[in-house]
Formats: C-alpha cells, sequence, structure tokens
C-alpha cells in the first residue's frame, strides 16, 4: 500500500523528491499525488507502463500478448491525431477497413459512402473506374439539344446567310438556340467544353444546270478555318434533291454560339421543307443536334 503524504511538508533542502532504483522484486513502481491519484511521470529514455499498455520513446504498445491499444475519449470528445503513418496492418472503422491503399467493406455486399458535411464536397484528383458502373443520372457538365426548320430557306450568291432552325425538337440541358436579331440561328452554348455537332441540309435545285453551294461553322460570327464543305445539287431533271450532313467537333467558352452558314452559287438553290405526306413525316429545311462530349 501507498503511504498517503497528505498534508505533509518535505523540507526544500531536498533535492530529490522521489527515488527509484530497483525496488524489492517489483520492477515497476505506482506513483500518486497527495490526494491518492496517479501523477505524470517522466522517465528520461526510459518506458512507463500502465495495466497492459506500455509508453516507451513516441511509442505505445501492448504488453498483453496480441493484445489491442484502445484510445477512447469521454463525452463529446474525440481522439485527434494531427500525422498518423501506419506502417503495417490496417485500421478498420465500424464496417470499413483501410488496408495500404485499398479502402474496402468489411461487410460482405456492404457498400462505401463518402459523405461531405454541409456544401463541402468529395474531391478526388483522378478516379479510375475498372468496374461497376456510373449511373448517367448523376453525371454532371452534360449538354444538348435538338433543332430543325420547317420553312423554306433561300440564300444570297454574295453574301453568306445563317441557316436557320426555328423549332427546338430535345430541349436538352446547356445548348439552347438564340435569335441573331432576325432567326434563331446561333447554337449557344451554357459552359465551355467540346461539342459535337452534326448538321443535315434539305437542298432543292430549280434550274436545269447543276449548281453548287458551300457550306461552313462560324464561331462568334467569325469562320472557323477548314470548315467548309461544298457540294453539287443536281438539275431539277436530275431530281434537284440533294442531302447534306456532317459531323463537326468544335471547342468554346461559356456562352459562345455557333452557325452554319451557307452560300450557293445560284439562288435556284434552297433549302427546302416538304410537309408530312400520307405515310412519310415532313422533311425539314433543316436539323441540327449537339452534345457535349469533353
Amino acid at each position: 500500500m501507498p503511504t498517503n503524504l497528505t498534508g505533509s511538508t518535505i523540507a526544500d533542502t531536498f533535492d530529490q523528491l522521489l527515488h527509484v532504483n530497483d525496488g524489492p522484486e517489483a520492477t515497476e513502481k505506482i506513483v500518486y499525488s497527495g490526494t491518492g491519484v496517479a501523477t505524470a511521470l517522466k522517465i528520461g529514455t526510459q518506458s512507463i507502463s500502465v495495466d497492459n499498455i506500455q509508453i516507451d520513446g513516441n511509442t505505445i504498445s501492448s504488453t498483453d500478448t496480441d493484445g489491442d491499444i484502445n484510445l477512447t475519449p469521454n463525452g463529446t470528445g474525440a481522439v485527434n491525431v494531427t500525422n498518423l503513418v501506419l506502417v503495417s496492418g490496417s485500421i478498420t472503422a465500424d464496417n470499413i477497413e483501410i488496408d495500404g491503399n485499398t479502402i474496402s467493406s468489411t461487410d460482405t455486399n456492404g457498400d462505401i459512402n463518402l459523405t461531405p458535411n454541409g456544401t463541402g464536397s468529395v474531391v478526388v484528383s483522378k478516379i479510375n473506374v475498372t468496374a461497376g458502373t456510373i449511373p448517367y443520372s448523376v453525371l454532371t457538365g452534360r449538354a444538348y439539344a435538338a433543332f430543325s426548320d420547317i420553312t423554306d430557306q433561300t440564300g444570297s450568291t454574295s453574301a453568306a446567310t445563317a441557316v436557320k432552325f426555328g423549332t427546338t425538337d430535345v430541349a436538352g440541358s446547356g445548348v439552347t438556340m438564340v435569335t441573331d436579331g432576325t432567326n434563331l440561328t446561333r447554337l449557344t452554348f451554357a459552359v465551355a467544353g467540346t461539342y459535337m455537332l452534326a448538321p443535315s441540309l434539305q437542298f432543292t435545285n430549280s434550274d436545269n444546270a447543276d449548281h453548287d453551294a458551300t457550306i461552313w461553322f462560324a464561331l462568334n460570327g467569325t469562320a472557323v478555318p477548314r470548315s467548309s464543305t461544298k457540294v453539287t445539287v443536281p438539275k431539277a431533271s436530275d431530281g434537284g434533291n440533294l442531302a447534306f450532313q456532317i459531323v463537326f467537333y468544335v471547342t468554346v467558352t461559356a456562352s459562345q454560339y455557333v452557325q452554319l452558314m451557307w452560300l450557293p452559287e445560284n439562288v435556284a438553290v434552297t433549302l427546302d421543307h416538304t410537309v408530312a405526306g400520307a405515310i412519310a413525316p415532313a422533311i425539314p429545311s433543316a436539323i441540327m443536334v449537339a452534345e457535349r462530349i469533353a
């Protein structure tokens, strides 16, 4: 039993208050304060043992073979670790295990949820999906739309004319057809990215000679380099019709717009709309499909 020294006074001339040096048989000593509570003790480079826990230098270990080490706070407290290095083994919390660079569930078929608080987000600088799926509905930044026109369109032989797309067929997200002040010609993108454009034009030639027409893209009013295509629309006696289609990729910044421009060499070449027949649906004079790909 320890001796209770409560109320006792130790002379100021004592240079050493406590000395434990190979006490009788026991190799560990319990040190109490005056009130009988175990007091803190610092022993140079040696170790301190409390029950089955040993503190040696900067190492906390269990003196019990295969014994656990539990750090348990009181009340609403938490165990705070500012710098944790796991040199071997794994860390398990509830049904989550961290082993090396792998986070897994210890529960059979268990989910792993990464849930931030408030307005926070889970930030991953690199991700590689080797199996499973990512729901399409949760992908952000998607943008798409489809437009057409149900009017006959006439071009100019001396100036570029923007193709009209007066009808929205698929109102997607992030892509709209905006007026140029007179007609709906400006395919406008809400966010920056790379987009796939797939226009289709229905040409008609009412003349008795073949005539060419040139089609190209303009970005914010400026012709896109190397985007032109020339087609020859056959004369009326040879059918007089030509369907043009192309797939084009364009990279834009937020709020920029693209127009499809055309220039016939003869005004007899027009973009022709045909109403629905008894069996076949209507033929629009122009179609535009847009989809963000990156």
